[in-house]
C-alpha cells in the first residue's frame, strides 16, 4: 500500500513537473516574440521617419537604404524609374500609430505593419498636408528586422 503511494506522489511531482516546463517554455517564446516585434516596431518607426522626414529627396533615399531590403529598395520606384532628382522639398511626418497585423498565413520572421501618419509638405512655398495610411513588411535579415515591401494604402489632403 506504501509503494502504491510512494509511485502516485511521485508521477503527481513529475507531471507537475513536466506542466510546469511547459508553461515556462511558452511563456519565455512569447517573451522573444515580443522582443522581437518590438525591435521591428522600432525599424519601421525610423523608416517612416526617414521616409518622411527629410530636406530634399536624396537624403530621403538614402537615410532608408541601410533600413531596407534590395526588393523593399525597389519596390520605392515603381515601374524601374529610377531614384527621382534631387530637390528642395521638405517633409515632416507626425502622430504616427502603428498596428502589427496579427495574420496566421505571415511566416516566421516576417511582420506587417498598418502606418497611420499625419505627412506635411512643402516645395517653393506651397504646404500641404496628408493623412496617411500605409503598410509596411518587414523580413528578418540575418539578425536584423527590414524592410521588404511598401503599401501606400490612402493619402488624403487634411481638412
Amino acid at each position: 500500500m506504501r509503494n502504491g503511494r510512494f509511485y502516485f506522489v511521485w508521477a503527481v511531482i513529475l507531471i507537475l513537473g513536466i506542466v510546469g516546463f511547459i508553461i515556462l517554455g511558452v511563456s519565455l517564446n512569447s517573451k522573444s516574440e515580443d522582443k522581437g516585434e518590438e525591435v521591428a516596431l522600432q525599424i519601421n518607426r525610423q523608416f517612416v521617419d526617414k521616409f518622411f522626414t527629410y530636406s530634399s529627396t536624396g537624403q530621403r533615399y538614402e537615410g532608408i537604404k541601410p533600413l531596407m531590403t534590395e526588393q523593399g529598395y525597389r519596390a520605392l520606384f515603381p515601374s524601374g524609374i529610377e531614384m527621382p532628382q534631387d530637390s528642395a522639398v521638405k517633409s515632416l511626418s507626425t502622430n504616427l500609430k502603428e498596428y502589427v497585423l496579427r495574420d496566421p498565413a505571415v511566416q516566421d520572421g516576417q511582420t506587417e505593419i498598418l502606418n497611420e501618419f499625419l505627412v506635411s509638405t512643402e516645395f517653393s512655398g506651397i504646404k500641404d498636408s496628408k493623412n496617411v495610411i500605409m503598410r509596411t513588411k518587414l523580413v528578418k535579415d540575418g539578425s536584423t528586422w527590414k524592410i521588404n515591401d511598401v503599401e501606400m494604402i490612402i493619402q488624403n489632403t487634411k481638412q
